[in-house]
């Protein structure tokens, strides 16, 4: 828990420096402005401790508990898992003790409804088959994603992976 003790102190520290900014910004910017950043940063602040389904960029679904955050939405979740989708069903995979997320990663965040997860049509499924299920998911996705992108390269079109090499 030490380095956990210390992730979350690095990130209050950000997160009062990112307070700070907010009232030099207020001198600088429209009322308006300040009104938007300040209805997000209230609307993650009622989220902390408790528990959120993640959405990332890459499609990842993580769950775990909302500890911190700072003015870019990098989020520190607890006792995370991804949560993995075939068939109808889906599983949790435990991630270890915490999971950080770059604010430019993340694409949606909600809280989850404990009270009302039983009516989703999803059932939980057995982890062991479901993580399998997952990873050939995964590798289908990157196949037609590199014949997508070979078929751009013949037209002569670049992708953004072309720059990386």
């Amino acid at each position: 828990h030490t380095t956990l003790s210390r992730i979350l102190l690095h990130l209050s520290h950000r997160f009062f420096a990112w307070a700070h900014h907010l009232l030099v910004a207020r001198m600088n910017s429209s009322f308006d402005e300040l009104a938007s950043m300040a209805t997000e940063l209230a609307n993650l602040v009622d989220q902390l401790d408790r528990q959120l389904l993640v959405v990332l960029r890459d499609g990842r679904t993580i769950v775990g508990t909302l500890r911190t955050f700072d003015q870019f939405a990098n989020i520190v979740l607890e006792d995370p898992h991804e949560r993995v989708f075939a068939d109808g069903k889906y599983a949790e995979l435990p991630m270890g003790c915490t999971f950080i997320a770059r604010g430019e990663n993340v694409a949606l965040i909600g809280e989850l409804d404990k009270k009302r997860e039983h009516q989703s049509p999803l059932r939980r499924g057995d982890p062991s088959k479901m993580e399998k299920a997952d990873e050939e998911r995964r590798a289908e996705e990157r196949r037609k994603e590199l014949l997508l992108r070979k078929s751009f390269q013949r037209r002569g079109v670049m992708t953004s992976d072309d720059f990386d090499e």
